[in-house]
């Protein structure tokens, strides 16, 4: 497995990983490879940037834990990440989505029982 990353080339890989933040090479969370097929699986940046995010999310949900010289608190990092989460997701049109649907108001003593036809 391997890590590059260099913003001047532009590939999608490094596109990823800069909007992910993973771009350390003594400290990365993906290696090329499974940014590759992640990219190849979702089809394009923001959908694999997304999954990316869930992944870390998924990677750091462990319970926090203390002894008597050191403190984990996953927390912390989770927070920050399902906030760029939905800042990715809103960025990349991803996630949401909203549907729409007419209820036509009757009034109750007008017995009406169908819809309205406005077709000139």
């Amino acid at each position: 497995m391997s890590f590059s990353f260099d913003i001047n080339i532009g590939d999608d890989r490094d596109e990823v990983r800069l909007e992910i933040q993973d771009t350390d090479g003594d400290a990365y969370f993906f290696d090329n490879e499974v940014i590759d097929f992640i990219l190849t699986e979702e089809g394009s940046v923001g959908a694999a940037v997304v999954r990316c995010l869930e992944n870390m999310i998924a990677q750091l949900s462990r319970p926090d834990f203390s002894t008597d010289w050191i403190s984990v608190k996953n927390s912390t990092g989770i927070d920050g990440l399902k906030e760029t989460l939905a800042l990715k997701k809103q960025k990349y049109g991803l996630g949401a989505s909203a549907t729409i649907s007419v209820i036509h108001p009757y009034r109750v003593d007008s017995k009406q029982t169908s819809d309205d036809d406005y077709t000139g």
